[in-house]
């Protein structure tokens, strides 16, 4: 067994945490001592369903393995509830409901029944909004807003404070191009990453069908156009977004000065697929890839109070990167972050667990 981790499917309580076919966590708001977190499961070779699974993390354990069964850490599998949708996608606003995008293309909200024992409920859908699968989802923090982006390459505009949930608008609708991660970033502008090549900026109080920025960078190692498939934005510096490439790139930009990136740092070998940002210490980031290492950054361990994350330099003193995944094999495609912990998914669709390193 790997050190370090928690197996899923250790028994607890004499029943066992099965969670195969995960394919996305997301974070869920606090119960207490504990940490929620939400997962999609997919059924392999099976497009028209799959499942919602509810975890309970205790914060009080260590994510490492335990010799003995009844020692197993508290991990709980609160609700496995099976949804007649294939889900390609997730997010959770911030009164715990949660969006699942589908390979179908439809956009379904699920809201979690607090009230008795905790369980999924299929509260609203909105079928057909994408003409082909939904790669990304995001919300505007503290709004009932989010957006939704597709391979059909379009973006979709949702709002969940009225009649439930009700589509906005949509703009681009390029099928040259397939949009594959976006992020709110500002009351009227998401942040699109593509497989052509840019990252661009849209404003959604516009009717155009065109970007209002497009960023740029060289091509990808191999020669080809760059895709970026992962994006985050930095907490405080609304105006620098960081992208993840499918070549291994972590690009920073700060779109007030779209023609040149702020940083181009390479780390991994291959498609970056989540970057997550320390909500304890935002010059903290964890990305992961297909290379199967899970990255820690830490842009200025010495001064962090003083800098900001995408001050980067090659000077060891302002940029420290160790890989905390205790060489796994498995590509790994899925980080959500808690207080403690880190939980990962692999490429195989299992989950795991690591301890969260200690942030200055």
């Amino acid at each position: 067994e790997i050190p370090n981790r928690i197996n899923m499917e250790r028994e607890l309580d004499t029943k066992k945490i099965l969670l195969h076919g995960v394919q996305q966590v997301a974070g869920l708001s606090r119960d207490g001592n504990k940490s929620m977190l939400a997962a999609t499961i997919t059924k392999p070779n099976i497009t028209q369903d799959g499942a919602l699974a509810l975890i309970k993390l205790e914060d009080s354990v260590k994510g490492n393995p335990f010799p003995v069964k009844d020692d197993a850490p508290l991990l709980e599998l609160v609700e496995r509830q099976a949804i007649t949708h294939a889900p390609s996608a997730l997010q959770v606003l911030s009164n715990n409901t949660i969006i699942i995008g589908t390979l179908r293309g439809d956009i379904v909200l699920y809201d979690i029944d607090s009230q008795q024992e905790l369980f999924f409920e299929e509260a609203f859908s909105c079928k057909g909004s994408h003409k082909r699968a939904v790669s990304s989802l995001s919300n505007l923090e503290g709004s009932s807003r989010f957006c939704s982006v597709g391979e059909d390459g379009q973006i979709c505009i949702f709002d969940t404070s009225t009649q439930g949930l009700r589509k906005e608008k949509a703009l681009g609708s390029n099928i040259q191009q397939s949009m594959l991660s976006c992020v709110w970033n500002g009351p009227s502008s998401i942040v699109i990453g593509t497989d052509s090549g840019t990252v661009q900026l849209w404003d959604i109080d516009s009717n155009s069908s065109k970007p209002t920025l497009s960023l740029s960078t060289e091509a990808s190692d191999d020669g080809g156009v760059q895709m970026f498939h992962s994006l985050t934005k930095h907490p405080f510096e609304r105006n620098v977004v960081i992208a993840g490439a499918h070549d291994g790139l972590l690009v920073y930009w700060d779109v007030r000065q779209p023609l040149q990136p702020l940083a181009k740092l390479q780390a991994h070998t291959t498609s970056v697929w989540d970057i997550q940002v320390s909500s304890q210490n935002p010059h903290h980031l964890f990305s992961c890839s297909d290379d199967g290492s899970l990255l820690h950054w830490n842009t200025n361990p010495r001064r962090a109070g003083t800098q900001t994350s995408f001050n980067i330099s090659s000077d060891q003193d302002n940029l420290q990167v160790t890989d905390i995944s205790d060489s796994v094999v498995w590509p790994i495609t899925s980080l959500a972050l808690t207080e403690k912990f880190i939980l990962g998914v692999h490429e195989n669709h299992n989950v795991f667990l690591l301890d969260m390193p200690r942030l200055p």
